[in-house]
């Protein structure tokens, strides 16, 4: 009997060192893909600040005219004396008019799963536009510039990534959400994301300030501890003959 509890307790501990670890990681604003440094909280717009480091929450304003128009996370003053999409403005719409940046760090190498997930306030989709006529699009990219989905303009819309990824899209007029279920392939430490962002808008008018939190999941192998080799298949397999022996001998002096 003291065998067998030896071996049950063995067989826990092994299943503990190789289970997997779960972690989370914000998406961080930064000058651009290979920047390492985030940008620091922009000056307060309508009681909100740009970047929030605690929670990892991007307020922004996708600009209307060419005169905002730019890349979110440098600090490069438009001629208006403002930074690239954090006031708003009024105009007919511009395509590609903001460009942001995240990078994502540190994220524990290798995974054994990677999810992705943006969650909007107010993004202007089709189906899901306040006020009417806002319609923005947007298209997300990795960090070797490589696009990750093809232009993203509406609510509901899902589809293929790169090769074996995919996308889907949901939402409300108020909150949405795009979900990739694996990026596995993508991950590098750091992992960098480039958003860009464009308005359809066709009529004048004034743009509101939205935001973005960007979380990534990963789940990872768990470290064995020092000098703890973990088992090959080949010993787990040895280890079940055991307790199987061990069972039928206690069977036959029963």
């Amino acid at each position: 009997m003291k065998i067998l509890r030896t071996l049950m307790i063995a067989i826990l501990l092994l299943g503990s060192a190789m289970s997997a670890q779960a972690d989370t990681v914000l998406g961080v604003p930064v000058t651009g893909i290979g920047g390492t440094q985030a940008v620091p909280n922009c000056p307060t717009l309508e009681g909100q600040v740009c970047y929030n480091p605690s929670n990892g929450n991007v307020n922004f304003y996708i600009p209307l005219t060419t005169a905002t128009s730019g890349i979110y996370g440098t600090t490069v003053i438009n001629s208006n004396g403002t930074t690239a999409g954090t006031r708003p403005d009024t105009g007919f719409g511009v395509t590609n008019a903001l460009t942001m940046y995240l990078m994502f760090s540190p994220v524990t190498l290798p995974v054994q799963t990677a999810t992705l997930t943006l969650n909007f306030v107010d993004l202007d989709l089709s189906g899901a536009n306040d006020p009417a006529h806002f319609f923005e699009t947007i298209r997300f990219y990795d960090q070797n510039h490589s696009a990750l989905t093809p232009l993203i303009t509406s609510i509901n819309q899902t589809g293929p990534c790169l090769p074996g990824m995919f996308y889907c899209v949901s939402g409300n007029g108020i909150t949405q959400t795009i979900f990739f279920p694996d990026v596995t392939a993508l991950l590098n430490n750091p992992f960098y994301l480039e958003l860009v962002f464009g308005s359809q808008w066709n009529q004048k008018g004034t743009n509101t300030v939205e935001s973005l939190t960007a979380t990534l999941n990963t789940t990872f192998p768990q470290t064995p501890p020092p000098n703890t080799p973990v088992p090959e298949p080949a010993t787990l397999m040895l280890l079940g003959t055991g307790l199987a022996g061990i069972f039928g001998l206690r069977s036959r002096k029963s």
